[in-house]
């Protein structure tokens, strides 16, 4: 049986790639379903029984929201930072910050940790949230 930490540590890893995890509150077990599955058949037999698990979506687009704007408190580069700013003004926000990032490598990889460790709180928060229910 996996740790809570080694738990969160791999649901946080499946959420950052767009999965949605159902954890069974006895045994730790992780269920996924991956966006191209066949789910009907998974879902539904988890979703019967959905008391016995805990249900973690894909970080929704607020909370990315969120983590986009505290990301620009850790960027030191004022040039970069303020493209990031500009880029969170415009329309379609998530697009044009992700271009940013994407067209800089540093920021880039900086980025990925940063969205990792923020899944990783994300995944967290759910599960206290979950356990105090």
């Amino acid at each position: 049986m996996l740790s809570p930490n080694e738990v969160v540590k791999k649901v946080a890893k499946l959420v950052f790639q767009g999965n949605t995890c159902y954890i069974d509150r006895k045994t730790r077990e992780i269920s996924t379903i991956e966006i191209t599955d066949d789910e009907s058949k998974l879902t539904e037999t988890l979703e019967e029984n959905i008391e016995k698990y805990i249900k973690v979506l894909p970080m929704p687009t607020q909370v990315l929201g969120f983590a986009m704007k505290d990301f620009l408190q850790e960027v030191t580069d004022q040039e970069v930072r303020k493209e990031l700013i500009n880029g969170l003004k415009r329309n379609n926000p998530t697009r044009n910050f992700l271009q940013v990032v994407e067209s800089r490598y540093d920021i880039q990889q900086h980025w990925i940790h940063f969205k990792a460790d923020q899944c990783e709180e994300y995944v967290k928060k759910i599960f206290i949230n979950e356990y105090n229910y």
